[in-house]
């Protein structure tokens, strides 16, 4: 297992939260991947054969995801990686049921950074996970 990677500008269980937990899937940080061209995860990301690696990546994502999210963004600002979770349609969580799972989350981010970290050779400053109603509403975000 990997770190999860996306390239910048991609874009009703009986216990969802469960579902919510975001956990390393794959990397899209292979032999293939070209050196960034500059010294940020932006600059990283914006080298056309890592983001369209990322974008795919984002993709499988979204589809093993499906009954939980509509939508999963991505975006890259000079070191901060923005992942914007868009909830399925009918699917309802609380602040709070997120807010909970932060403690478990924070392990595989940390993880995920350091993989990052070896990686590309530069540390994401932070990781931030947006979660919206299927509405466009923000229902809280986790900054990591």
């Amino acid at each position: 297992a990997g770190s999860m990677l996306m390239g910048c500008g991609a874009s009703n269980n009986a216990n969802p939260t469960s579902d919510v937990t975001i956990t390393e899937e794959a990397t899209p940080l292979n032999d293939s991947v070209e050196e960034a061209k500059g010294s940020t995860l932006e600059d990283y990301f914006n080298v056309p054969a890592n983001k369209a690696a990322n974008e795919s990546l984002l993709e499988t994502m979204l589809k093993s995801s499906a009954s939980t999210f509509s939508d999963i963004q991505f975006e890259c600002n000079g070191n901060e990686l923005v992942y914007t979770f868009v909830l399925a349609e009918g699917l309802e969580l609380s602040a709070d049921d997120l807010e909970a799972q932060r403690d478990s989350q924070t392990a595989t981010v940390e993880a995920s950074k350091d993989e990052i970290e070896s990686s590309v050779g530069v540390r994401p400053e932070a990781i931030k996970y947006v979660y919206k109603n299927f509405d466009g509403s923000e229902i809280t975000t986790l900054v990591y």
